[in-house]
C-alpha cells in the first residue's frame, strides 16, 4: 500500500479501490486472505476477476473460465422466449446479438472447441425451436448453415473460424511491430524491398499464386521467370509483410475469416453449387417467404412425412384432403385445396406448366 501511495503522489493518479480486486493463491489461509483484503480495502474474489470485460487470469480449464459466455447467450435466448419471432426475425437476432456476445473475448483468446460446440448447439436449437420453449427438431447441423447464402447456407458465423480470424489480428499487430517477436500465426507474404530481411528459400516472396516459395530442387527456367516478374522499386525500401487477401496489404478480420472458410471447404471437399442459391435470396418477396423457400430446398420443412421419418408420432395423411401422405409437392401443388387457391388467384395457367415440367418441388 505504501508503494501504491508513492505511485499516486508521483503520477497524480489515484487508484480506485472500490473497483479493485485481489486474488490469493491456495497457499494462504482463508483468514489471512480476508485480513489482507480488509487492510488493503479492496474486494476479495475467490475466482478470477474481470478487467475490461475479460478474465484477469485463465486457469487450467478454459471452458470453466469462459463458461460465462455461454450463460450470457442462454440468458439472452431465454429473454426472447415470449416473443413470437419469425425465421427472419431470428436470423437478425442471431447475427446482430448472439454472435456479437463472444466477439470481444474471441479477439484475445482461442476458446476451447467444446465450448464453441456448446454455443453453436444452443443457437442452433434457438433457430429451429418453436413456441415458447424453443424446442424442436434440428433439421440441419450448424456447419450446414454457417456458410454463405450463395452456397445454400444462411450466412451464420462459424465461431471456430471467426475466433481464429480474430486472434490472427493480434498476430498481425505483432508482425508489423518491429520491436515485437514475430509470430507466424497465419499465412502472409513478403513484399520485396531491399531483400535483406528475407530468407530466399524459406519465405513466400514470389508473386505466383500457387508458387510463392522457391522450390528445391529448382526448375531453373520456371524459377527464373517467377523471379523476373517481381517488380523493382525506384526507391529502396525495407522488406515488409503484407496480407495478400486485401488490396492495401493490411490484414482484416473479414478477409481472414473468408480465407479460413475457403480453406475449410477445400479441406472438407465441400464443393457446394452456387447456382440458384443467390437468386433465391434476391427474390422480391417478404423475408419469411424466402426462408420458407430455403427450408423447402434444404428438405427442412416439417411435413408429416418428414416428422414420421424423425420418429414423431403423428398422422401421415394430409390434414386438408385426408387422401395421401403430406409432403412438400402435395402441400403446394397437388392437394385439392392448393389447386383451388391457385385458381382463385388466377395463377393456375402460370403454375401448372411448371409443375408438369419438374418432378420435385425444389426444382
Amino acid at each position: 500500500m505504501e508503494i501504491l501511495k508513492i505511485y499516486e503522489e508521483a503520477s497524480r493518479q489515484e487508484i480506485n479501490l472500490s473497483k479493485s480486486e485481489v486474488f490469493f493463491s491456495r497457499n494462504i489461509s482463508r483468514a489471512t486472505q480476508e485480513e489482507l483484503a480488509n487492510m488493503m480495502g479492496v474486494r476479495h474474489v475467490l475466482g478470477t476477476g474481470t478487467y475490461l470485460g475479460l478474465p484477469s487470469m485463465v486457469g487450467r480449464s478454459k471452458k470453466e473460465t469462459f463458461a460465462y459466455i455461454k450463460d450470457r447467450i442462454w440468458k439472452r435466448i431465454n429473454s426472447w422466449r415470449s416473443r413470437p419471432l419469425s425465421r427472419a426475425g431470428k436470423e437478425i437476432m442471431i447475427k446482430s446479438v448472439l454472435q456479437a456476445i463472444p466477439a470481444h473475448v474471441m479477439s484475445i483468446y482461442l476458446l476451447p472447441d467444446s465450448l464453441i460446440n456448446d454455443i453453436e448447439r444452443m443457437i442452433n436449437a434457438f433457430w429451429w425451436g418453436g413456441g415458447n420453449n424453443n424446442k424442436g427438431i434440428r433439421w440441419l447441423a450448424w456447419d450446414k448453415m454457417a456458410c454463405p447464402k450463395e452456397e445454400g447456407g444462411l450466412g451464420f458465423r462459424d465461431f471456430q473460424m471467426f475466433n481464429m480470424a480474430m486472434v490472427a489480428k493480434q498476430g498481425w499487430n505483432l508482425i508489423n511491430n518491429p520491436n515485437s517477436l514475430v509470430s507466424r500465426i497465419f499465412k502472409a507474404r513478403w513484399c520485396i524491398g531491399d531483400g535483406s530481411n528475407i530468407k530466399v528459400m524459406g519465405e513466400p516472396w514470389l508473386r505466383e499464386e500457387d508458387g510463392r516459395w522457391v522450390t528445391s530442387p529448382q526448375i531453373q527456367e520456371r524459377e527464373a521467370n517467377m523471379i523476373l516478374v517481381v517488380p523493382l522499386l525506384h526507391n529502396v525500401e525495407e522488406d515488409k509483410l503484407i496480407w495478400s487477401e486485401e488490396s492495401n496489404g493490411i490484414y482484416s478480420v473479414r478477409s481472414g475469416y473468408r480465407k479460413l472458410m475457403e480453406e475449410k471447404r477445400l479441406m472438407n471437399r465441400l464443393r457446394a453449387k452456387r447456382d440458384g442459391w443467390g437468386s433465391l435470396w434476391k427474390i422480391q418477396a417478404p423475408p419469411k417467404g424466402k426462408h420458407l423457400l430455403w427450408r423447402i430446398c434444404k428438405d427442412c420443412l416439417p411435413t408429416r412425412t418428414r416428422l414420421r421419418n424423425r420418429h414423431v408420432n403423428c398422422p401421415i395423411e394430409c390434414p386438408f384432403c385426408q387422401a395421401v401422405p403430406e409432403e412438400e409437392r402435395h402441400i403446394f401443388f397437388d392437394c385439392v385445396g392448393s389447386m383451388e387457391a391457385w385458381n382463385h388467384m388466377g395463377l393456375n395457367h402460370v403454375i401448372q406448366p411448371r409443375v408438369n415440367s419438374f418432378h420435385n418441388i425444389s426444382a
